[in-house]
């Protein structure tokens, strides 16, 4: 019983989570403004002003690099003078999707992750391993249909020098709140008096929250981070700048999601 409304949860959280993603496109609301301008008679320069004013913020480096860097980011926590029976790094490093799909040309190595670029927290968590900052490693089981990241995530910290007792594949997780409450379990059946959470400097601030809300309380330590710096390319229109502002988005939506069901 208890597994079936388990089951049903995820299917909800899944499809709520399938529109948010629609939502937050930002150029959905370019077309929609567009199809408003060929229905509408009256303010069509406003409309048309609006949209481009828009686009223009949605699409120039220096929106999101503001926001992130300046009000969105966690400073971090971690102290270089202890030394922590732990470091946990959020997953989600890969392309589980082109994983899961296959097909791969055949001159692509065999078990070769395409990873995309939240492998820097990974290097970073290898790297407090490594250097004696952390006793472990720990990387949750991100599994998505028959792919589980953490096999090809251990394989690659394997390579990069550390040994298998420093490595904890923990409890199965689709979300980070699956994250928090497996490290929850994990602290519940042996105590980590010091643990050091890594993540994007974008996702920190709702990952901790959901760790604050297991009863945890990490130092934070935040990768992928946003220049402050500002010069003439800052206000220039960029492709990567418009998925900057879905990530923006993102993190917004998804952190007044699990505010709003009680989860952080």
């Amino acid at each position: 019983m208890l597994k079936t409304l388990h089951g049903l949860e995820y299917m909800t959280d899944m499809l709520l989570n399938n529109i948010v993603m629609i939502l937050i496109n930002p150029i959905l609301y370019v077309f929609v403004g567009l199809i408003a301008l060929l229905v509408l008679k009256r303010r069509r320069n406003l409309l048309i002003v609006s949209l481009i004013l828009y686009l223009y913020v949605m699409s120039i480096p220096y929106t999101t690099n503001q926001f992130f860097a300046k009000y969105w980011k966690v400073n971090d926590t971690y102290d270089a003078s202890t030394t922590y029976d732990a470091v946990v790094v959020m997953a989600g490093v890969t392309d589980a999707n082109l994983h899961v799909a296959g097909n791969f040309p055949s001159y692509v190595p065999e078990n070769h992750v395409f990873y995309t670029n939240g492998i820097e927290r990974i290097w970073a968590g290898i790297y407090f391993v490594k250097k004696g900052f952390a006793k472990k490693l720990l990387f949750a089981q991100w599994k998505v249909k028959t792919y589980n990241e953490a096999e090809g995530v251990k394989r690659y910290a394997l390579s990069l020098g550390l040994n298998e007792d420093q490595i904890d594949l923990y409890a199965t997780a689709n979300r980070t709140i699956d994250e928090a409450k497996g490290i929850k379990a994990l602290n519940d059946k042996q105590p980590i008096k010091r643990l050091l959470l890594i993540t994007s400097e974008a996702h920190m601030r709702r990952a901790l929250a959901m760790f604050k809300k297991q009863g945890l309380n990490p130092d934070v330590f935040s990768t992928n981070r946003h220049g402050t710096h500002v010069d003439f390319f800052s206000f220039l229109p960029t492709a990567s700048a418009l998925e900057h502002s879905w990530l923006c988005f993102y993190e917004l939506a998804g952190y007044a999601f699990y505010y709003l069901t009680g989860e952080l």
